[in-house]
Formats: structure tokens, C-alpha cells, sequence
């Protein structure tokens, strides 16, 4: 892909490649309001009468290049980063944190996932029924020591298949480096008991 094949459109705008890298430079300075975005201004004194269209297209492309690309590729990322937060991090009102349905469930039975070496299979007691859940936290847990436990359930979470096994719900558990530790209440409630 030639650069020159880039400038068609903006040949029917009848713009000049050089009068065009000005404009990118001078939208993109006003567009980022960060330091280095000043630094776009202090080659504009080189536009002078005595430089031909070609050298200012040089220079242009040349602080395109140096200047310009990395700074929009840092806008680009900021503007990911500040997507994801609106979409993923925005604060949630209590009407939407109570449609969450946790509960204290007590766990029956542990084992090893047939198809994964990192999931762990339990049957968890949640007073009026009995839940599957499949977990990640085989390499932090043994099996045996899960039973009897009581952990935190998301109960009314979609039913999905991990690794070709059931999971009809998920435990919640706190991450802390490579640590994984499975949520408990302090003191033993009945199974069911409802977190709020």
C-alpha cells in the first residue's frame, strides 16, 4: 500500500499532501491534551516560503512518523482502557446488586474434573436442593478438604458446561496473587441461608 494511494480521496477535496499532514498535525495536538502533543506546534516554524511542497511533506511524514503514530496509539489505548471501566467497572445501584442471589451452600462431595486438571467437581447442599458446581481451584484445594466446608454460592447463575461437565452455579472465592481462597461464614448458618 503506497502512501500516495492514501491521499486519493482527499484529492477531490482538492487539499494538498502537505496542507494535509498540517491539519493531521494540528487536529491531533488539540485532540490530546497531553504534553508531548505540544511538541506537534514546534515544527510548524519550518513551513516557510522557501521550502518547496515536497520538504514539507518530508518533514511532515517525518514527525508523522516519530511523533504523531505513537501518540495515537496511546489515545487508541486510553480509549480502550476508559471503554472497558464504563462497561465493566461502572458502580451498580442496589437494585441490580439485589438480583444477585447468593447463598451458603455446604459442600457433600469434592472430586477431580474428568477432562481438566485445574476443576474440581462438588456437590454443594443448599437446603431445598442439591447443586453441581464446577470450580478452579484444584491446584490451591484438595478435594478432601472441601467437604464439609460451607462457601458462598451465586445460585441463580445460568447452568454451563465446563469442560464438557454441568455447573449449575459458581462459588465465590478471593484472589490475592497467585492465591486462591474460597469464601466461608465465619460462623456455620443453615445450608440455603440467604447472603444480603
Amino acid at each position: 500500500l503506497r502512501f500516495s494511494s492514501l491521499l486519493v480521496p482527499f484529492k477531490f477535496l482538492a487539499i494538498k499532501p502537505s496542507c494535509l499532514a498540517v491539519i493531521i498535525i494540528v487536529t491531533i495536538g488539540f485532540c490530546c491534551p497531553c504534553q508531548e502533543a505540544r511538541w506537534f506546534f514546534c515544527f510548524l516554524h519550518q513551513f516557510d516560503e522557501g521550502l518547496t511542497s515536497q520538504k514539507r511533506l518530508g518533514l511532515a511524514l517525518e514527525s508523522c512518523s516519530c511523533v504523531i503514530l505513537p501518540l495515537a496509539v496511546r489515545v487508541c489505548y486510553l480509549r480502550r482502557i476508559k471503554a472497558y471501566e464504563k462497561r465493566f467497572l461502572r458502580m451498580i445501584t442496589i437494585d441490580e446488586f439485589r438480583k444477585v442471589d447468593l447463598r451458603v451452600g455446604t459442600v457433600k462431595s469434592a472430586g477431580p474434573h474428568p477432562n481438566a486438571d485445574k476443576l474440581l467437581v462438588l456437590r454443594v447442599d443448599l437446603g431445598s436442593e442439591e447443586r453441581q458446581i464446577v470450580a478452579g481451584i484444584k491446584g490451591h484445594y484438595e478435594a478432601t478438604e472441601l467437604v464439609g466446608r460451607q462457601i458462598v454460592v451465586v445460585a441463580n447463575l445460568e447452568t454451563a458446561k465446563l469442560r464438557g461437565v454441568e455447573s449449575q452455579g459458581m462459588l465465590l472465592a478471593a484472589s490475592d496473587g497467585n492465591r486462591i481462597v474460597v469464601l466461608t461464614p465465619e460462623r456455620p448458618v443453615m445450608p440455603g441461608a440467604k447472603i444480603s
